[in-house]
């Protein structure tokens, strides 16, 4: 690794454009971006619903992976020193796939040998992976719809197709465009057209849905995001309308639908004495662009 000696003037001129990124001030001020909310947004529903499946167990650890089936913990609470830095392999029988229950007893307290012992283990699949907790989450269809489309697992046809499922990228409103998710959500003409209604400020084309999203995030204006969240939503939901049952939508149904179900969200969350601003609440997460968990 190569250090260098950079003059100071240098230095307090890189610092002045990350703070500018990031806190839309300089690095003296104490107000936080509406980047940095979503971002810690996003990374709290990641910690919240997902959690490490099992299969082989060698790339899982078991005191820093969250690999319980539990709704509020996922992660081993047991402190017994042998489990630091080893994986969920090592508590495998030897020479099979199949908990041992001896070092269950030996190692973990009661509470994390039930969960462990809980876990069906796959004789077939290789890897390990990621699971969605759904009972852990309100409102599942908005909260997973962005987290799959922030995340680029969202189902489209293309996303199917590099999963190797035999299915046409092809958009299936516009033939001759591959699906991706920013196509099928921003650039495809039935999303324009919604978009063309709606308050949000699409802008120029982006690579990525999540990049599209981010760049519109950091322009600060929460009523902004609360809108691409809902009307993002109410996009996909036409799409699968179409794809399923030949039910077509007209765009301007689609943004008083998501007005709608927006207005109602608030107003019953107002009804519960909740903030409607994830600046003054506490660090909950209620609003629609928060409406994730």
């Amino acid at each position: 690794m190569n250090v260098f000696l950079l003059p100071s003037n240098t230095c307090k001129e890189l610092e002045r454009l990350m703070a500018k990124f990031w806190w839309h001030s300089d690095s003296s001020s104490g107000k936080v971006s509406f980047g940095v909310v979503f971002l810690k947004q996003i990374k709290d529903l990641i910690h919240t619903c997902a959690q490490r499946t099992i299969a082989s167990g060698k790339n899982v650890s078991i005191l820093n992976d969250p690999w319980l089936p539990h709704n509020s913990n996922k992660y081993v609470v047991s402190r017994n020193p042998t489990l630091v830095n080893n994986s969920a392999s090592c508590l495998f029988q030897v020479g099979t796939r199949a908990w041992d229950e001896d070092v269950m007893r030996d190692l973990f307290v009661a509470r994390d040998q039930d969960l462990i012992l809980s876990i069906q283990l796959s004789h077939s699949a290789a890897n390990n992976g990621w699971s969605w907790r759904l009972e852990t989450c309100g409102n599942y269809s908005i909260s997973n719809f962005l987290w799959r489309a922030a995340s680029g697992v969202l189902p489209t046809c293309f996303q199917l197709q590099k999963r190797h499922v035999p299915v046409n990228a092809d958009c299936p409103l516009c033939n001759p465009s591959t699906e991706t998710i920013q196509h099928a959500l921003v650039e495809n003409s039935f999303a324009k057209a919604a978009w063309h209604r709606s308050i949000v400020d699409v802008g120029a084309g982006a690579a990525t849905f999540n990049s599209w999203l981010f760049r519109i995030s950091i322009r600060g204006h929460e009523f902004e995001m609360e809108e691409v969240a809902m009307v993002s939503w109410a996009i996909w939901r036409a799409r699968n309308d179409f794809v399923w049952q030949k039910k077509s939508w007209l765009a301007s149904n689609i943004i008083t639908s998501a007005r709608t179900i927006l207005d109602q969200y608030k107003f019953a969350q107002g009804r519960k004495g909740l903030s409607l601003s994830p600046l003054n609440d506490g660090g909950g997460t209620v609003s629609v662009r928060l409406h994730l968990c």
